[in-house]
């Protein structure tokens, strides 16, 4: 049997770039919800191991519920998280990826903090 691995990467996305990023992630998609396996970006049909993976925006949006009880919210910025499941090991799954959409991984992750324009360690 195979053995399996997840991976899970996460990066505060930009106060200025949240929408943008919104709208490079729905270009991945053939309808909403569903990515196309043959994308330009991030072509994940090319990834025989890969199962699942998904791009998704994580926010607070019960800030108003926690007032509501007397408390005031923790700061929570958007996060970006980027969550899959690959046969075998992860950290060549990760290589592979960055090899063959170095370039989408890019264009993607610009919009978050920490992440320098024209870099090519994607895996630092």
């Amino acid at each position: 049997m195979t053995p399996q691995s997840t991976f899970m990467i996460d990066a505060v996305i930009r106060n200025d770039r949240l929408q943008a990023l919104r709208e490079c992630l729905e270009s991945l998609n053939q309808c909403p919800g569903i990515a196309s396996p043959d994308n330009p970006m991030i072509p994940f049909g090319q990834f025989q191991q890969l199962h699942v993976a998904r791009f998704t925006v994580l926010q607070a949006n019960t800030n108003d519920d926690i007032r509501a009880f007397g408390e005031e919210p923790r700061p929570w910025p958007a996060t970006l998280a980027f969550i899959g499941d690959v046969d075998g090991d992860v950290d060549l799954f990760l290589a592979e990826l960055c090899v063959r959409a170095g370039e989408g991984l890019c264009g993607i992750f610009r919009h978050c903090e920490g992440f320098e324009a024209g870099s090519t360690d994607l895996l630092g």
